[in-house]
């Protein structure tokens, strides 16, 4: 699964010789693309022509992601909001007064 807030880590999944690779997908162009993102300055057009192309096959049908709902205290500062895998640590929180 994708373990951080990086494309490449959900796109990796897809490709031909990936062992997480259930919908048994191969594409060559696909995986060249992904390939030249390793080493490439500016990723994003890479991804987003990968994207494009698994918006075109369809190898598969995602239905649903895991969601987490969180109250927190406006009072709650460091809280991680653009994590992928919602960790958080308590390290790296603190409260601020009103």
């Amino acid at each position: 699964c994708g373990d951080y807030n990086e494309a490449s880590t959900f796109l990796d999944l897809l490709t031909s010789n990936n062992g997480n690779n259930d919908s048994k997908y191969a594409n060559p162009e696909y995986d060249a693309l992904l390939a030249q993102a390793k080493t490439a300055a500016n990723t994003q057009p890479l991804y987003t022509q990968a994207e494009e192309m698994l918006a075109r096959d369809l190898p598969i049908i995602p239905i649903y992601f895991y969601t987490n709902t969180f109250l927190l205290s406006p009072q709650i500062k460091g809280w991680p909001v653009n994590n992928v895998q919602q960790n958080w640590y308590g390290k790296d929180l603190y409260i601020t007064a009103n």
